[in-house]
């Protein structure tokens, strides 16, 4: 058996696996986790359980830490980072005359990267 959290991201519906390492998180806590993109914040939906370790896909990536209040900040400024890179998007769709339709903006939690989904 192995002990995991259940984490989900912004409003997702599937929940993933990460490692607690020594942390108690509790169902409800946000998180800052370890993934394959950087760090990112994410809510535990479920806290340290134990699952079949069949189950688990490997290498299962930890948590960094339960949420700091900076943490709730860098959040907070990455969502208007996000509604100013989507009007600036579809302004410049429109100048341009693209036929395209930009469906959501996502900026990863250390600020490094945007992603544009169209």
């Amino acid at each position: 058996m192995t002990t995991v959290i259940s984490v989900r991201f912004r409003n997702g519906t599937k929940s993933y696996y990460f490692d607690p390492r020594d942390l108690n998180v509790q169902t409800d806590q946000d998180v800052v986790v370890e993934t394959a993109q950087g760090t990112e914040f994410a809510r535990c939906v479920r806290g340290n359980h134990e699952v079949e370790d069949e189950a688990v896909v490997q290498p299962l990536r930890g948590v960094v830490r339960i949420a700091t209040e900076n943490d709730y900040h860098t959040d907070a400024y990455n969502r208007t980072r996000e509604k100013e890179a989507f009007d600036v998007c579809q302004k410049k769709i429109v100048q341009h005359g693209l036929e395209m339709k930009l469906v959501r903006v996502e900026c990863s939690f250390d600020g490094s990267k945007i992603l544009y989904f169209f």
